[in-house]
């Protein structure tokens, strides 16, 4: 769109009962977005999208019932603040400068967040803790760290999923966790066999592992977890 900032920003202020509001592909700098009943707030590739903007729209004061919200793409994105207490799924997805402050404070301060996409995120030493997080996307994080991915594991104790694939920096991270069900590893081409045995030894609720393209034989813990779908995929 090539409509103002302001003169979009009265648009969205006549309506004051939107649930869902979707922006996408707009070169938008600052528009106010301030509705009580909001709850799904999509705002993707818009490049220009400022941290201020995004920090008001997700200001519990102005969009309280805020519980699903997507920045997609949102490239000039690098220090929001993104808390709000009841924000239940959060997908910053190709937003490369967000820091590690940002996404260390979202985790911290969103406590109702049950599951979060930061695929291709710049993540390299964040400190991720959440009680009610499930679902941790963060495929192709390439600066992702080990220790990072341990601490995630003892401090989200409530996650079912990880997916952590082409995150090529981890090489043996301590995978431990009672309740994960589901990880996906293809394309960590530095994993050690070492880690994925630990995997095996300390996660016992493991249902489903995706491992490709890691440098040992991947095909023996499909012979040994008889309890765990193990895909091992070479057809690439």
């Amino acid at each position: 769109t090539t409509m103002p900032d302001a003169q979009f920003s009265r648009l969205i202020a006549g309506c004051q009962n939107l649930r869902s509001l979707y922006i996408a592909k707009c070169h938008i700098y600052n528009v106010a977005v301030a509705l009580p009943r909001l709850e799904l707030l999509s705002v993707t590739h818009c490049r220009q999208l400022t941290d201020q903007c995004a920090s008001e729209m997700l200001n519990p004061a102005n969009n309280p019932s805020l519980r699903f919200l997507d920045l997609t793409e949102d490239r000039g994105l690098a220090s929001p603040t993104i808390a709000h207490p009841g924000l239940e799924i959060a997908w910053l997805m190709h937003c490369p400068q967000l820091t590690d402050q940002v996404v260390a404070n979202m985790f911290q301060s969103c406590t109702s967040l049950s599951a979060a996409n930061l695929v291709q995120s710049s993540i390299e030493t964040a400190f991720i803790c959440s009680p009610t997080l499930r679902t941790l996307e963060l495929t192709t994080s390439q600066k992702l760290t080990d220790d990072v991915v341990t601490k995630l594991l003892q401090y989200c104790p409530s996650l079912s999923l990880l997916d952590v694939g082409h995150c090529c920096q981890l090489s043996e991270p301590e995978f431990a966790h009672a309740t994960l069900e589901t990880i996906l590893l293809s394309f960590c081409v530095n994993l050690r066999e070492s880690a994925i045995v630990g995997l095996f030894a300390n996660c016992p609720s493991l249902r489903y592992v995706e491992l490709a393209v890691c440098m040992f034989d991947m095909t023996r813990f499909q012979r040994e977890s008889p309890k765990c779908q193990v895909v091992v995929n070479f057809d690439f």
